[in-house]
């Protein structure tokens, strides 16, 4: 929802400037409809097509579109979507949301960890759903919880190489203390969103969990100390993160901003 008022915002700007602007009123709420009636035509959905398409197009027509979301337009300036650079800057009360709820998510998932370890030392039976439901709960009982984020990622052994990995109670696995457990998660707060992962063994780490583990903390330092020119693309970073897996034959499948998972 954060997003979808900061999205509107942004559109509202363009509208001011002479931008002709549809918003499907039925995939919204009454609170959106008054906040933004004077910047957008309520149309049901499919109508706003219909209005762009009875207009006939002329050779001076311009659609500014962006290529990551717009298969093809009548006549288009291809540039960065002036929506999405309002939607990157940050003021300072979505700041302070932001570090706000990530005190209140950590501290949820302080109480989750110290439970998730006694019980796991207890030998306590418990599966990757299971341990999901109960991240839940501690973090339901933070100020301005309004739900998780995404499907939070429960995966032990295996599974937690499995991307975007999303357990069942038919077929998830149970957590030990001989394997990898990895939890990737968030959540939406009234003030900001988190998206914390965590991979943790609650037993002794195998000699080859340790080298992929040393490998992958030498990838983060190669970054850190990386020294390079402005405007550098990420991707020509990429090289420092994967090079120390490379050298055993590993890689992972993410792009350099995910260490969750090696292949």
């Amino acid at each position: 929802m954060l997003l979808l008022i900061k999205t509107l915002i942004a559109l509202s700007r363009l509208a001011e400037k002479g931008a002709k602007l549809w918003l499907d009123s039925s995939s919204v709420n009454a609170a959106i409809i008054t906040a933004f009636k004077s910047s957008c035509d309520m149309k049901k959905k499919g109508k706003a097509g219909e209005e762009v398409g009875e207009k006939e197009a002329s050779s001076n027509d311009r659609i500014t579109g962006d290529p990551s979301v717009h298969n093809g337009v009548i006549s288009a300036v291809y540039n960065v979507s002036p929506v999405a650079l309002a939607k990157s800057v940050k003021n300072d009360a979505e700041i302070e949301g932001m570090k706000n709820s990530h005190l209140r998510d950590a501290a949820a998932l302080a109480e989750f960890w110290c439970w998730l370890e006694e019980e796991i030392c207890k030998s306590v039976p418990l599966t990757e759903v299971q341990i999901a439901e109960k991240l839940l709960e501690f973090r339901q009982k933070q100020d301005g919880f309004i739900e998780t984020s995404f499907d939070t990622i429960s995966g032990y052994g295996a599974n937690g190489a499995i991307i975007h990995y999303r357990p069942t109670p038919e077929s998830c696995s149970s957590v030990g203390s001989d394997n990898l457990f990895l939890l990737d998660s968030g959540a939406q707060y009234i003030d900001g969103t988190t998206d914390i992962t965590r991979t943790v063994h609650f037993g002794e780490a195998s000699p080859r969990q340790k080298e992929c583990f040393t490998r992958v903390l030498q990838g983060h330092i190669a970054l850190d100390q990386a020294v390079f020119p402005e405007r550098t693309p990420g991707f020509v970073l990429d090289v420092l993160a994967r090079s120390s897996l490379w050298k055993i034959g590993l890689d992972y499948r993410h792009g350099s901003n995910f260490f969750n998972y090696i292949k």
